[in-house]
C-alpha cells in the first residue's frame, strides 16, 4: 500500500497506480473505474453514488491536487507559491479556479469526464456489476 500511497502524491490522478485487483501498475482512471463498478451497488444502496460521480467528475474536469501544487509551483519554483496556493484555496470562503495544467489531466480527464451513474455492463472492465 504505501508505493500506492506514494505514487499518488507524486504523480497525481493522471499517472499510475496499483491496481488492487491485478496488484499490477495501471492508469489510475482504469483502477477509479473498477473501483466504482465494483462498490457500485453498496453506493446506490447508501445514496451515496451520485455524491461519489460527482467528486470524480469534478476531479476529472480540475485535476487532484498534485497537479494543482506543481501549477502553483512552475512559474517561479517557489515552495512559498505553494503553500501560498494552498492556504488561499482551502478557506470555506474561496472558490478555486484552476490553473492551466489540460495537458497534464487530460488522460484522466477523458477516461472520467462521462463516468456513468447507472453500469454499463458490456463494457465493463471488471464485468456485471457486484453482486448482480
Amino acid at each position: 500500500m504505501s508505493e500506492s500511497v506514494l505514487r499518488a502524491a507524486r504523480d497525481g490522478l493522471p499517472g499510475h497506480g496499483l491496481a488492487p485487483h491485478t496488484n499490477r501498475l495501471e492508469p489510475t482512471a482504469h483502477v477509479l473505474r473498477r473501483l466504482l463498478d465494483h462498490a457500485r451497488l453498496a453506493l446506490e444502496r447508501f445514496g451515496e453514488l451520485s455524491r461519489v460521480t460527482t467528486v470524480l467528475r469534478r476531479l476529472a474536469a480540475r485535476g487532484g491536487g498534485a497537479e494543482r501544487q506543481r501549477a502553483a509551483h512552475a512559474p517561479r519554483e517557489s515552495l512559498l507559491d505553494v503553500v501560498n496556493h494552498v492556504a488561499e484555496h482551502t478557506s470555506c470562503s474561496a472558490t478555486w479556479q484552476p490553473p492551466a495544467v489540460e495537458a497534464t489531466v487530460a488522460p484522466f480527464s477523458l477516461a472520467l469526464r462521462d463516468v456513468p451513474d447507472t453500469p454499463d455492463e458490456e463494457n465493463s472492465p471488471i464485468g456485471t456489476p457486484l453482486g448482480t
